[in-house]
């Protein structure tokens, strides 16, 4: 939430290869391209407030993220 370039987001588990990794979709400000700083920045983030096995592999920019009939991702 302290990452000024994302509006919002949304992590998932995927079953990879036999094992689980960490995808993340991010929806950046307008005008604003997803960047390896911004990545960095994220998965710093990450690491303080949580642990270094829910940094995601994956990042993606992605238009928007999708909210159900009650408004909850």
């Amino acid at each position: 939430d302290d990452i000024e370039e994302v509006v919002d987001y949304l992590c998932v588990e995927q079953m990879w290869k036999e094992e689980s990794r960490v995808i993340l979709f991010v929806k950046l400000r307008d005008g604003l391209t997803l960047t390896y700083d911004v990545i960095k920045k994220m998965a710093a983030a990450i690491k303080h407030e949580f642990e270094k096995a829910y940094v995601p592999q994956v990042v993606l920019q992605v238009p928007d993220i999708p909210v159900s009939f009650h408004f909850s991702q």
